[in-house]
């Protein structure tokens, strides 16, 4: 329960930073009984499916956990916090046939939640190229923290304008 608890401290600084990057969010307005609601969508990318499933599934229930007690402070400012998940199947190919989906379709500008560097390194190139922000929440490979200069960059870049 300890381990539940400090990845949703992780998780919840992750999102506090995302909030200072909506304005490159996908955003709607909502017509509901208080009024607009205006809706910010982000994307997730775990494996929900095969053996990455034991990672994935926990680390959705603390993003949805999260978005919830969010979304529940910001309900009196008539915002509320979508995350479209996509399963990343902790592989490379599925991850970025997420990506793909959650930007091309959802049309999204930040990923968090990837579990598995398989699916990190599938996905980096096609984020970076996009200029989407990707959050790796527990990829550990050498080869992902050698794209982290690339991603820091696309941080910057996306502050700066």
């Amino acid at each position: 329960m300890k381990k539940m608890k400090k990845m949703r401290i992780f998780l919840g600084i992750f999102f506090v930073f995302s909030l200072m990057l909506l304005s490159s969010c996908s955003t709607e307005q909502s017509k509901q009984n208080s009024g607009n609601v205006k809706v910010y969508r982000i994307g997730s990318v775990v494996p929900l499916t095969g053996e990455g499933a034991v990672y994935g599934i926990p680390v959705q229930r603390v993003e949805q956990k999260a978005v919830a007690d969010l979304n529940e402070k910001w309900a009196s400012k008539n915002m509320r916090l979508e995350v479209v998940y996509e399963d990343g199947k902790c592989n490379g190919r599925d991850a970025l046939t997420a990506a793909q989906n959650l930007v091309n379709l959802q049309g999204v500008k930040i990923i968090i939640g990837v579990v598995c560097s398989s699916e990190t390194l599938g996905m980096a190139p096609f984020t970076e190229e996009n200029k989407v922000i990707l959050f790796s929440t527990l990829s550990s490979s050498q080869d992902v923290q050698m794209q982290e200069i690339s991603y820091l960059e696309i941080i910057l870049l996306m502050l700066l304008k």
